[in-house]
């Protein structure tokens, strides 16, 4: 793979890519250099994509690998040093009148908060599936984990997720 078409993929899967690290981190600018880091480390690694198909799945792969090597480095550093951390969700436009709008940011927000209570493996998954639709083969290649784990976290994590969901409705 050139460098010309390495672009293309960027430009193709930079806002999916960009949006999965903010949901990773849950800050814009933690976000912003994971992607970075990551189509950086994809250009370097380009040569190993074999089709087209499998360079999304590669980048989020490389995404999820970057991501837990810096939570490994900022556990590390935490224990030397306390540090505080700022948490940002960015927020969608939606078109519909302003009481639905509400509403539906108010939902949003609700699966959001539901999403993120989750364990870091079940959230991955969950991501994976529901934002960037992948199936669950391409997750469990991504993850390096078999299918039969991907569907067991799917599951918890649905499970999980409508208990919370449910408690926010009380």
């Amino acid at each position: 793979m050139d460098q010309t078409e390495f672009e293309q993929y960027i430009d193709q899967y930079g806002g999916d890519i960009l949006s999965f690290c903010h949901y990773l981190t849950k800050n814009h600018d933690e976000a912003e250099d994971l992607c970075q880091d990551c189509f950086v480390q994809g250009f370097r690694s380009r040569n190993t994509i074999t089709g087209s198909d499998h360079v999304k799945p590669f980048l989020l792969s490389v995404a999820i690998r970057l991501w837990q090597n810096r939570k490994r480095k900022f556990a590390w550093r935490k224990r030397i040093c306390e540090s505080k951390k700022i948490s940002l969700y960015g927020s969608e436009t939606i078109d519909c009148n302003p009481s639905e709008q509400t509403l539906l940011k108010e939902k949003d927000s609700i699966v959001r908060e539901a999403v993120a209570r989750l364990d870091e493996k079940k959230r991955i998954v969950v991501l994976l599936f529901y934002k960037e639709e992948l199936k669950d083969k391409e997750i469990a290649e991504i993850l390096h984990i078999p299918v039969g784990t991907v569907k067991s976290r799917l599951n918890l994590a649905k499970k999980e997720l409508a208990a919370i969901i449910e408690e926010y409705e009380k």
